[in-house]
C-alpha cells in the first residue's frame, strides 16, 4: 500500500497546490472518479504575517484559520522559549493603546500587559481576531473564547507588565 492510500476506508486523496504547475497527483497514476482532491494554496513569502494558508474552519462555534507549517501550538511553545523575558513594569492604558498594529501589538488580559506581536502568526483565530484586542483591555474577549487556557504558561515570555491603575 502506498503512502497516499488509507486501508481503513480505502479513500484516496490527491493534494495539489493552487497556482503551482506541480501536483502530487501528476506523479501518480490517475485517480478514480470517486477520489477526493484537496487544493492547497501556494506558500507565500516565509516570515510574512500573511503567509498562513488561506482557509477557515469552524469547530465548536470557534472560527480558526489555517496556520502555515511550523506555526502550531507546539511550535509556539518551543519558539516562546527563545524569547527573552522582560522585567515587568507598570504600564498605563495610554501606552498600551499605542501598540495596536500587527507588527507591534500589546493587549491587557486580566490586568496583565502582554506584547503578543511574536504570537500573531501562531494564533488559530488569525490576525483579524487578535486585532480586536490590539491596544485594548481584551479580558472579556479572551475569557469568552479561551477561559480554559493557562495564559500564564502560554504567554509567559510575552508578559511585559501590569496595568497601572
Amino acid at each position: 500500500m502506498s503512502s497516499s492510500e488509507s486501508s481503513a476506508t480505502d479513500l484516496k486523496i490527491s493534494v495539489a497546490q493552487v497556482g503551482s504547475s506541480e501536483s502530487t497527483a501528476s506523479s501518480t497514476p490517475p485517480l478514480p472518479a470517486d477520489a477526493i482532491e484537496f487544493k492547497m494554496p501556494a506558500p507565500k513569502a516565509p516570515g510574512s504575517l500573511l503567509s498562513a494558508p488561506v482557509g477557515r474552519s469552524e469547530f465548536g462555534g470557534k472560527k480558526k484559520v489555517a496556520l502555515a507549517p511550523g506555526f502550531s501550538h507546539i511550535h509556539w511553545m518551543k519558539f516562546m522559549q527563545t524569547l527573552t523575558p522582560q522585567m515587568p513594569q507598570r504600564i498605563t492604558m495610554e501606552e498600551v493603546k499605542k501598540h495596536n498594529k500587527p507588527d507591534d501589538m500589546w493587549m491587557v488580559i486580566r490586568g496583565r500587559v502582554y506584547d503578543v506581536t511574536a504570537y500573531v502568526p501562531y494564533h488559530p483565530g488569525g490576525l483579524k481576531e487578535l486585532m480586536k484586542g490590539a491596544g485594548k483591555d481584551a479580558t472579556r474577549q479572551f475569557n469568552a473564547a479561551h477561559s480554559f487556557v493557562n495564559l500564564d504558561t502560554m504567554m509567559e515570555r510575552c508578559f511585559i507588565g501590569v496595568l497601572a491603575t
